[in-house]
């Protein structure tokens, strides 16, 4: 049931990151230059998904591939490899959000805002490296935190959860703003991306500080609600700039 859910949501993902491709060329210059980056970033963020779900889906297919000791360890370096880089590419996606927000808000300049977004940025990437990670917590003790999760993730808590309600306020006082009834649109659907990535961010903190006190089972409902989440996000991000922005006059 799982692996259903997954290829749903990867076909999903993968079907708007085209219609948004598509779409992008229909926009006026002046919009395609900030909407885009809510297309690169659904793309690293479908990426990064469909790496991790390949190593998995290749362990479960192929399981006595791997059953001598030498394979096992090769298993998972592979397993290793699927976590590591859709953490890589979740990483990207909300740097491209500090993007969105310079070219629509912020004037295309590089303000101490995004400064300190990519700043954050490059510490989670670094902390990616740390000898002491561990990536999979069910090779801790029963009971105990995973802290090398805490560190490489605490980042992108700071700098994702700010793009997120730097670009939901500036979207809200645009919406209070603007009299254009497409503009207005827009912008709901963009706040309304904001708030579910608020949503997934919550279900990640539950993942990520409190995996040790949760059973295995709730773990699962967690990880689907977030990426329902994810879900409703990348589709008001096509439904506002993509669908509706390229209504707006050139």
């Amino acid at each position: 049931m799982g692996d259903l859910f997954y290829i749903f949501y990867l076909g999903t993902i993968w079907s708007f990151n085209v219609a948004m491709l598509l779409t992008e060329g229909q926009l006026a210059p002046d919009r395609r230059k900030f909407a885009k980056y809510f297309c690169r970033a659904n793309i690293f963020l479908a990426a990064g998904d469909t790496a991790m779900f390949i190593a998995f889906l290749t362990a479960y297919l192929f399981p006595d591939a791997f059953s001598s000791p030498e394979a096992s360890q090769k298993l998972m370096q592979l397993l290793l490899l699927g976590v590591f880089t859709t953490s890589l590419t979740m990483s990207v996606y909300y740097a491209y959000l500090g993007f969105y927000y310079r070219e629509r808000f912020g004037g295309g300049a590089w303000d101490v805002l995004l400064l300190l977004i990519i700043a954050f940025f490059v510490i989670r990437l670094v902390l990616h490296y740390n000898p002491e990670n561990v990536w999979f917590s069910m090779m801790l003790p029963q009971g105990q935190p995973n802290y090398s999760s805490w560190l490489r993730n605490t980042p992108l808590f700071l700098y994702g959860i700010g793009a997120v309600l730097v670009v939901g306020y500036l979207s809200w006082k645009s919406l209070q703003q603007s009299q254009d009834g497409i503009q207005r649109l827009i912008d709901w659907c963009v706040i309304g991306a904001m708030c579910a990535l608020l949503f997934s961010f919550a279900m990640y903190a539950l993942d990520v500080f409190y995996a040790h006190k949760i059973p295995h089972a709730y773990i699962w409902i967690i990880y689907t609600l977030k990426t329902l989440a994810y879900m409703a996000a990348f589709f008001l991000m096509w439904l506002g700039e993509f669908h509706y922005g390229r209504r707006l006059p050139a």
